[in-house]
Order: structure tokens, then sequence, then C-alpha cells
């Protein structure tokens, strides 16, 4: 059995000075700007000198009230702790096989959001996980052939995840109406506010649910052949992406909850190899230890995107990549190793996602907002690649 405990203490700290400034400006045009100041002075821009000029911080108190310019600086120092745990059990069922049980606690230390305006609100919470996980390790041979196999299930409560998105930032925009009127959900849903900006943001989404399983076994038919594979199976979905805008905020007009939708990653992830000694110990008189032929193949599901409104030809493939390779080792005994690669031998055309973007799958506030969210942009894999290196032991 082993028991574990940890007690974390993370400190965080930050000073925060976001100004808005507005040219050219009036003194009329500066009493729509709530607590803006005007300035009557000149203000040059990539060369070009504009007159006028609405200073306002774009910070607020306590309650949600913006900050007057001269007192436009928030200090932010925030700890964050939390204890977290250990609990494992591994019992040797019989020989060369070990089964095991363990149970843990996660813990992610908080965050400061660089662009928040309200102080009250300007911390992301900890992140906390809570895992399980079962599995059986071991050796054994079938006919003859030797064998290692690990295989593990596992299961994880995910809480308060802290996710990157973009929101509009309504502090100093206004509405129709009342000189100064505050935009709400509704005017901005209805493209009535203006002056109001997108901020990127730290939060956190309630809850998600992880579940996998993975596998792996080698084997060795002879001494110089070794067999090796391995895969995994991710089952991970939000089960509740809810979160409620900080003061001065709204929430993007036109978005998608992502509650139910899978994490965009892809499900399954598989690497086989194959790895001979050539029974090779000298060519044209010059003598080496050794002569490897390696062979690798990874293939990975397509990654999971939640497709509602959008062209499903956006959405990223499967692929399969092989690489090769030949290690000559130690020739003629001067410490020196040949190594001679190729990859994606089959050159084949594959791509990631990129992890932001116009268009991306990356859950965030602005999921399902035409134009602005969709599936990941595709990143091009390298093409076939052929090289060598030498490496001097000394």
């Amino acid at each position: 059995m082993t028991a574990g405990l940890r007690y974390t203490i993370d400190e965080r700290e930050a000073v925060l000075t976001t100004r808005s400034l507005r040219f050219p400006a009036t003194t009329t045009s500066t009493a729509g700007v709530r607590n803006g100041v005007f300035d009557p002075g000149t203000y040059t821009l990539q060369g070009t000198t504009y007159t006028g000029i609405t200073r306002a911080c774009a910070l607020t108190d306590a309650n949600g009230v913006l900050r007057p310019p001269s007192d436009c600086a928030v200090a932010i120092d925030k700890t964050f702790r939390k204890p977290t745990w250990t609990l494992a059990v591994d019992h040797d069922l019989f020989d060369n096989t070990l089964v095991y049980a363990t149970a843990r606690s996660g813990y992610r230390s908080g965050a400061i959001n660089s662009s928040a305006i309200n102080p009250t609100v300007v911390t992301a919470d900890p992140e906390e996980v809570q895992d399980y996980e079962i599995g059986v390790k071991s050796d054994w041979s079938l006919g003859g052939v030797p064998l290692r196999t690990n295989l593990a299930l596992y299961h994880s409560d995910y809480r308060d995840i802290q996710i990157q998105t973009s929101l509009p930032n309504v502090t100093l925009a206004t509405a129709p109406g009342a000189p100064g009127g505050a935009c709400t959900q509704t005017a901005f849903n209805a493209g009535q506010c203006l002056g109001t900006t997108n901020d990127p943001v730290t939060l956190n989404a309630k809850q998600a649910r992880i579940e996998g399983v993975e596998l792996s076994v080698a084997a060795r038919p002879n001494p110089d052949l070794t067999l090796e594979m391995s895969g995994s199976y991710l089952d991970a979905v939000y089960t509740d992406y809810t979160f409620t805008p900080p003061a001065g905020y709204l929430l993007p007009s036109g978005r998608v909850d992502l509650s139910g939708t899978p994490f965009p990653l892809p499900k399954v992830q598989l690497n086989a190899s194959a790895i001979y000694s050539l029974p090779i110990r000298d060519l044209a008189g010059v003598s080496f230890d050794r002569v490897d032929l390696s062979y690798h193949v990874y293939h990975q599901g397509r990654f999971e995107a939640d497709m509602r409104t959008f062209n499903a030809m956006q959405r990223t493939s499967a692929y399969a990549l092989s690489d090769i390779r030949l290690d000559i080792v130690n020739i003629g005994n001067s410490k020196v190793d040949l190594s001679l690669f190729a990859k994606n031998v089959f050159n084949e055309e594959a791509c990631i996602p990129e992890s932001q973007g116009v268009l991306n799958s990356a859950p965030n506030a602005t999921f399902g907002v035409a134009g602005t969210s969709g599936v990941l942009q595709c990143i091009p894999l390298p093409p076939r690649m052929a090289g060598a290196s030498l490496q001097v032991t000394f």
C-alpha cells in the first residue's frame, strides 16, 4: 500500500493598469464615455496627429463602477492553497503479474486574468480532479515467446476547468438612450452597443468526465527481434460547460453551450514498432557492435469537434505516419554511431488542429458565433523527410 499527502501553496501577483484612449475627441463625445476625462491636447499615432483625447480607465472597483483615470491601477495578490492525496494498493497476484488500484486527487493553481476589469473577479479558480485507475502488469510467454503486457483503465472527475476564451467587454460601451446608457445583453445581441471590445479572459467551466483505457504489449520472438504495440482510447466530455461572465462582460450573441460535447482531442491513438538487430558485425573490413533496423507507425484518430452549424468538410481526419531508421553502433571501435532515417515514408498528407485561430474547436465562449468559431484550422505536418545523424561518445 502507498499513501501520500501533498499541501501546495501557490502565490500569484500582478499589477493591472488597463486604460482607454479615444481620439480625436471633443467635450461632447467625451460626455458619452462613462468616467471619461477630456484632454484638449494632441496625440500622435503612426505619424498622424489627432486633436482632443478622451482618457478613461477600463478597470472598475469592487462594485463594478469604473475607476477615474487618476486611480487606474489595481494590485492583485492572490494565494491558492490545496491539499491533494494519493492512495494505491499493489498486489503480486502471482509470479511476474501485478494488479493495482489507485485513487488520487489533483490540483492546478488559480490564474490571474490580466484582461479582467473587476478586481473581485480578476482571478480564475483552481482546477480540481479526482482520478481512479485500475490495471495489471504482467510478464508471461505464449508458445515460448516472452511477452510483457500492461493494461490500465481510468476514470476522472474534472471540475472548475480553466478555459481561455474571448468575451465582449462592455465596460466603456454605450447603448441607445440617455448618454452613457449601459450596454445590456439584449442590446448587445441586437447589435445596438457602441464601443465594445473583445478581450481574452480565463474562466472556469464547471465539470467534465474523462474515461479511457491504455494497453501496451511487447514481444521478443527471437533475441534479435523486438515487437511493440501500444494504444489508447479516450472518452472525455464536458458535462457542464456553463459559466457566468465577469462584471463588465457579456456572453457573445449566438454562442453554443458546449455541455455534453467531447474534448477537442482524438479518441484513438496507436503505436506499433519493430526493431531487428541484423546479423552483421563488419562491412568491408570495418567492424561495429550492432546494426539495428527499426520501423515505427503511428495512427491517430480524428480530433473530436462539435460540428453544429459548420461545414463537416472542416473536420480533421485520421492519419497514419510511418518512420524507418537504420542505426550502426560503434563503427570501427571509434565510439561513433551513424543513423540513417526517413520520416513519413509514404508521404501521408496530415494535419493537426491549431490551438487558437478564427476557426477553432478548442472550447471557448464564442463557439457557434458566425464567423468566429468552427473547427480548428489545420496545420500541415511535415512531408516525407530523409536524413542522417552522426554521434560521437567520449
